[in-house]
């Protein structure tokens, strides 16, 4: 807990750290019940966010998959993962200052279902330059799913790094 840390580096008595740290957690317990529920309602708003994100972005990501091919389409699948898991992961860090417990089973699900829906979206842009008889080459779904996939959750990873890290 970083409010933990932050307070035994202050230069007070043992009993004032302790009776500053016991007040936090008596205020976390007793939360009002409608201060959960926003709370909660926030979080899961959240992943609902998340997830139609990633949706509108991998429709958005159509028509630039049927004209860019190679570097280019990895450059813009890798621009565009990073920037979105960027803010997914500042929305994320900002939840979890509100509600300290980690969400990992979340975040694992959000990764999944952005990387079954760029497969998804993959594989029917290949189908779509095939039917519109484009000269730009099939794109290979895995590579391009994992591409950004690795891209959206480098923020994510970097600041849990970050957080271990400080911790030791």
């Amino acid at each position: 807990m970083e409010i933990k840390k932050a307070i035994e580096e202050k230069p007070w008595a043992p009993e004032e750290k302790a009776r500053v740290l016991d007040i936090i957690e008596r205020g976390r317990r007793q939360k009002p019940r409608r201060v959960r529920i926003a709370d909660e309602l926030a979080y899961w708003m959240f992943l609902l966010l998340a997830i139609v994100g990633n949706f509108v972005l991998s429709v958005i990501l159509v028509p630039f998959m049927l004209i860019l091919s190679g570097f280019y389409l990895f450059g813009l699948l890798f621009l565009l993962g990073f920037a979105f898991g960027l803010l997914i992961n500042v929305i994320l860090k900002e939840i979890q200052k509100i509600e300290v417990k980690q969400h990992v089973i979340p975040i694992l699900l959000i990764v999944a279902l952005a990387l079954i829906n760029i497969y998804i979206i993959a594989r029917f842009t290949n189908k779509l330059e095939l039917l519109l008889q484009l000269p730009t080459p099939a794109h290979n779904p895995l590579l391009v799913s994992a591409t950004y996939v690795i891209a959206f959750t480098l923020p994510y990873l970097y600041s849990e790094y970050k957080r271990a890290t400080r911790k030791s």
